[in-house]
């Protein structure tokens, strides 16, 4: 038998493993909600574990558990779209970086060709390929700056 059969509501739910993230997926319904509740607009929430209540923290109105749950599973999801697209600004920085240092005259004709086939990739590549191969080809040319001062010095 089926805990939704006998009428059993699931009180404890456990963390995630580490590193894992919670999953939501919001389903709309168009109905127009019961009439015995009102919004509450603070975002303050305060949750009693002894009782199993939320309640607001600025007003003091006993809330939905489930308004809650939509509350953080909507913020939850605009951060994960915000943190999508901020990596992804961040990977077209380290390739604008990469179009900078093709055009250096001291890349060499294999640095070009490693930088000319991460292009090609660019759909592809992760932001820490293209992290590690901008800062390996800008290490490796300020290292080769150094030298020629270094050399123009002592002559």
């Amino acid at each position: 038998m089926d805990d939704r059969e006998t009428g059993f509501v699931a009180g404890m739910i456990f963390p995630t493993p580490a590193g894992s993230k919670p999953l939501f997926k919001i389903i709309r319904d168009h109905e127009r909600p019961p009439e015995k509740i009102r919004p509450c607009d603070h975002p303050n929430f305060v949750l009693d574990q002894k009782w199993a209540t939320i309640t607001c923290g600025e007003c003091g109105q006993k809330l939905d558990p489930f308004s809650v749950m939509m509350c953080y599973a909507e913020w939850w999801n605009e951060m994960q779209r915000h943190s999508s697209h901020m990596k992804e600004a961040e990977k077209q920085l380290h390739i604008a970086e990469l179009r900078r240092l093709r055009k250096l005259r001291d890349t060499t004709p294999d640095e070009v060709a490693e930088i000319e086939k991460a292009m090609a990739d660019r759909w592809s590549l992760t932001l820490e390929e293209a992290k590690e191969i901008r800062d390996r080809l800008e290490k490796t040319s300020n290292q080769r700056r150094y030298a020629r001062r270094a050399a123009r010095r002592q002559a």
